[in-house]
């Protein structure tokens, strides 16, 4: 069987995650994504995000879309497959109080991506 968890170091510390979508009704979908702490698997932190899809190409945070950062003031290819963005939404985790070790509620990961600076407009409707 297929290990479908991969690995991310933070601080020196080692975490795992999954990426799921999900239909949850005609044109929406969710894309959760799970992280654990190694070691540390009944305490995941899971962010996420309820968006509009395209019918044909699916959830647009799984296949890549264009997000225009407010911070940086420039598109931006935003792909939750993409380490860096997994890396940006485990350290918004932390600054809600994850620590890894302890269970907290599931979170808005379209809140998240308007603390890093994207307007998500195109994403919800």
């Amino acid at each position: 069987m297929k290990n479908k968890l991969r690995r991310m170091v933070i601080n020196d510390r080692i975490y795992l995650y999954r990426i799921q979508t999900r239909y949850v009704r005609p044109s929406h979908g969710k894309l959760i994504l799970k992280v654990f702490l190694e070691g540390c698997r009944n305490t995941p932190l899971v962010v996420e995000c309820l968006v509009a899809e395209d019918l044909i190409t699916g959830n647009p945070l799984f296949v890549g879309t264009r997000l225009f950062n407010k911070h940086t003031r420039e598109l931006c290819d935003v792909n939750l497959n993409y380490p860096r963005y997994i890396r940006e939404l485990i350290e918004c985790g932390f600054g809600r109080g994850w620590t890894g070790t302890e269970k907290i509620d599931k979170q808005d990961g379209l809140v998240y991506l308007q603390e890093l600076g994207y307007d998500i407009a195109s994403l919800q409707s």
